[in-house]
């Protein structure tokens, strides 16, 4: 089976909309199916909410949730029992950003990911997955870091948590480069030695023919290695957009991936399939 390609893109600033109308543009263009993970806070502002609407209203687009306020689910990256104080406060962002999101576009998210993401993703937080489960969120995206919470996250195929929970949630990790950490806009540690088998770019990409190089040999890898189900990176409309304002990293890479034939799928269906049996893991 050729590995699917799927779009994600982490919506979490009320600066971003300008790349989500650029991410658009392109992917009507080559018509490739995307998945936005949407901070639940910004569809608070009516006009930000009535745009981001109008842009997402092709089908090929999905809104799942990035939390409410973008707010970490653990006080540190390494801790995974918070107090009782701290756990409630995350549960009440998933609620408030599931009614405000199915509020806007009509429809309750069945998706999560948490800001940053995890090492080991949300595996062993068993009362984070209970409460998940217990608001309709059926699979989640958190495995997004490499060791020690530095970046670019190693290969990985999606999972099934295996937990005591309700039922247990399906992990569709990504890897690879968070945009943000490979354009040098935040400061991440990488690790060492390298976590995947194309190697690492020896500075921050400065032009779109230098971040979708990084892509290429990602794609190239995924393809001729057969082990992976998909390749999908971590990119931010905000990023995107102050990189180059018509996306055209986007416009290189979705050619690429038009190119090669590979199956275009948002998380969501990718998330079905396998819960039904289409795709065993």
């Amino acid at each position: 089976m050729t590995p699917f390609y799927l779009a994600a893109y982490d919506t979490e600033s009320v600066r971003c909309i300008k790349g989500v109308r650029a991410i658009v543009r392109q992917h009507l263009k080559y018509q490739v199916p995307a998945t936005f993970f949407v901070v639940g806070e910004l569809l608070e502002d009516e006009d930000w909410a009535a745009e981001a609407k109008e842009l997402l209203s092709d089908p090929s687009f999905d809104v799942q949730s990035h939390t409410y306020t973008h707010r970490a689910v653990f006080p540190s990256p390494y801790e995974r029992e918070p107090d009782a104080g701290y756990k409630e406060a995350v549960v009440d962002e998933i609620k408030k950003a599931n009614t405000i999101i199915e509020k806007v576009f009509g429809k309750k998210p069945i998706g999560y990911r948490p800001p940053g993401g995890y090492e080991d993703g949300l595996g062993r937080a068993g009362w984070l997955l209970d409460a998940l489960w217990r608001e309709g969120i059926r699979f989640i995206s958190s495995q997004l870091a490499g060791p020690g919470h530095t970046y670019p996250t190693p290969l990985c195929n999606p999972y099934w948590n295996e937990t005591d929970v309700l039922r247990p949630l399906l992990e569709l990790p990504t890897y690879g480069w968070h945009d943000n950490a490979l354009k040098g806009y935040q400061r991440f540690g990488a690790s060492w030695p390298p976590v995947l088998p194309w190697g690492y770019p020896t500075h921050a990409v400065t032009t779109p023919e230098e971040e979708f190089d990084v892509h290429k040999k990602g794609i190239d890898y995924i393809l001729e290695d057969g082990g992976y189900l998909y390749y999908s990176p971590v990119i931010h409309p905000w990023s995107t957009y102050r990189f180059n304002k018509d996306a055209e990293t986007l416009d290189l890479l979705l050619s690429y991936v038009r190119e090669k034939d590979m199956p275009c799928k948002l998380y969501a269906d990718v998330y079905r399939t396998i819960e039904s049996g289409g795709i065993t893991i």
